[in-house]
């Protein structure tokens, strides 16, 4: 019989989501496209944040690449 800690335990894992470092959180879809558009829009609204333009491509393209890192791991670990 599953207690109460281990049905909850068991949920989270169901829900799977990347964790940005600004504590954005962006659920894990079987739908790659669905989420790499969720990826790709969350690293442009990081980018906005900067006023220098390079800087900005950079900070899109690194936000871009970490959770796209973060969510090839947690899908090799499913």
């Amino acid at each position: 019989m599953k207690t109460l800690s281990t049905k909850k335990k068991s949920r989270k894992k169901a829900v799977s989501l990347i964790l940005c470092e600004c504590r954005y959180e962006i659920l894990l879809l079987p739908d790659l496209k669905a989420m790499g558009r969720a990826i790709e829009d969350h690293a442009a609204e990081h980018a906005k944040k900067e006023k220098n333009i390079a800087k900005a491509t950079f900070e899109e393209v690194r936000i871009q690449n970490l959770l796209i890192v973060k969510a090839l791991d947690k899908a090799a670990t499913l």
